[in-house]
């Protein structure tokens, strides 16, 4: 039986991201308890709470155990998807190439930007927890079609359109400047627009 190193790498980066969910979490449920109870702490409870947690550190170190249980998840769904270049039915242009590449950026700071900025009791303008979640969500899918648009894959579009639209609304009610929120979905757009000469050759 020959070894589909593709299919390991893919059952590798699921349980690498359900891992990290779990972190993430884990993280998530004491900040927010944190949060609630802060405004009644003494100085002395707050300090040894800032000691406890690590408040002091930058966010990513705070959140170091999720980083890095989810950076080679990300990493190792990166590989899959652009090692499947050489079966996709479709040779995209290098600008559709470029817009691509850009959607991937777009997805990736939204997902990795998203849940550092989840509530925190030293941290001013901090996303609700529901929030952070969501846009970290919706940041992954998009991540994911876009990497199957590359594949020649329609369906990847459908994604990238209901999640980069739900990542504007959410920017939009977040008090995001119209401009910056319609970003990843004007991409869309133009991506659309691009994809129409090889649209029948996808699948």
């Amino acid at each position: 039986m020959r070894f589909d190193w593709r299919k390991a790498i893919l059952f590798i980066a699921i349980f690498l991201f359900l891992a990290s969910a779990a972190a993430y979490f884990d993280r998530a449920a004491d900040m927010t308890a944190l949060v609630q109870a802060w405004p009644d702490y003494s100085e002395s409870e707050k300090q040894q709470a800032i000691q406890e947690y690590g408040l002091e550190g930058s966010l990513a170190a705070q959140q170091g155990l999720f980083l890095a249980l989810f950076s080679p998840a990300l990493a190792l769904v990166t590989v899959y998807g652009l090692s499947g270049l050489s079966m996709a039915p479709v040779r995209h242009s290098p600008t559709t190439q470029l817009i691509l590449a850009l959607a991937l950026v777009t997805n990736l700071s939204t997902i990795l930007i998203s849940p550092l900025r989840g509530p925190h009791p030293l941290l001013e303008g901090y996303f609700p927890q529901w929030f952070a979640l969501s846009m970290a969500v919706l940041g992954l899918a998009g991540y994911i079609c876009s990497l199957l648009v590359w594949n020649g894959r329609k369906w990847g579009l459908y994604g990238l359109v209901i999640s980069m639209g739900l990542v504007a609304g959410l920017n939009l009610v977040g008090g995001v400047p119209l401009v910056n929120a319609l970003f990843g979905f004007t991409l869309v757009i133009i991506l659309w627009v691009f994809l129409r000469p090889v649209w029948w050759q996808m699948n």
